[in-house]
């Protein structure tokens, strides 16, 4: 909507009604791939098509499309987008890494990921197709209800969202918002530093993962600001749930961690044990 782009899905009544998969990683997906589209397209918008190709050897496939409006990019160059730290052509934010982890994903869960060219006389824009191994199931007989999480009041606190990606910010933002939160967004390091230096924000939500100045650095800088702002708690947010980088997080000081995609109850939680000392000392992040 910012962005003055369209946002369609063609969604097939004959896909079945349930299937057995992951839905974090298929989440993640689809986060990278429409947050890539959105990014590399000025104008007309993006579709997301999905569709169930003719089984003919191995296992029933899920294929979904997402396609864009944008530049597209050249035959030669389309190998060398699936690489780490390679960017479309054009495009100055990000770290490249999003189709590589994509594609990584999607391979192991039984499929991949492909660009597709646009056919002689069709419109430009780029075409990725994600494609899963597609495990029918019968519906449960009882889904279990989300955890709601601890009861977390943040009226009159002032959080600040620091991230590259406008659609991780408004994830954040509307959970916070659910919570009583103001929340603050900013998209780069530079630019939390600047913010904090205002003064009055109770919590930080920092993602890792940002060109330029990356996580860690930004909370170096944080912590060498006069308190009481270098002393602001501050919460990792990242897709990267590897144990040694969470031990990074911890040895670097950082008080909390939420791995992407968040859900409500995930941050809940964790913004209540951060907060949770009565001493005013926020939580420590748990090895």
């Amino acid at each position: 909507m910012e962005a003055g782009l369209s946002l369609s899905l063609d969604l097939p009544e004959s896909l079945p009604n349930w299937v057995m998969m992951d839905p974090q990683r298929l989440r993640q997906c689809l986060s990278n791939l429409l947050s890539n589209a959105i990014k590399n397209t000025a104008s007309g918008g993006i579709t997301v098509a999905v569709w169930q190709p003719a089984a003919k050897h191995g296992a029933p496939m899920l294929c979904i499309e997402v396609a864009d409006t944008g530049p597209g990019i050249p035959p030669d160059k389309a190998q060398a987008m699936f690489e780490p730290f390679v960017r479309g052509p054009g495009t100055s934010l990000g770290t490249g890494l999003g189709l590589a982890i994509t594609r990584a994903l999607a391979e192991q869960m039984g499929g991949g990921l492909q660009l597709l060219q646009p056919l002689s006389g069709q419109p430009r824009g780029a075409h990725f197709v994600l494609s899963l191994a597609l495990l029918e199931t019968a519906a449960p007989h009882l889904a279990a209800p989300e955890d709601p999480g601890v009861p977390l009041d943040l009226t009159g606190k002032k959080v600040l969202v620091v991230d590259d990606i406008a659609t991780n910010r408004l994830v954040a933002v509307t959970y916070l918002r659910l919570f009583g939160a103001d929340p603050i967004e900013v998209p780069s390091g530079a630019a939390a530093l600047l913010a904090l230096g205002s003064g009055g924000i109770d919590l930080v939500l920092l993602d890792m993962n940002m060109p330029e100045m990356d996580g860690v650095e930004t909370f170096t800088r944080l912590r060498q600001l006069p308190s009481p702002t270098g002393k602001v708690p501050v919460i990792a947010m990242t897709a990267n749930t590897l144990s040694d980088v969470r031990k990074i997080y911890c040895d670097a000081g950082i008080n909390g961690y939420l791995a992407k995609p968040m859900t409500p109850s995930t941050t809940a939680n964790e913004i209540h044990r951060v907060l949770a000392l009565g001493d005013g000392t926020p939580a420590k992040l748990p090895q």
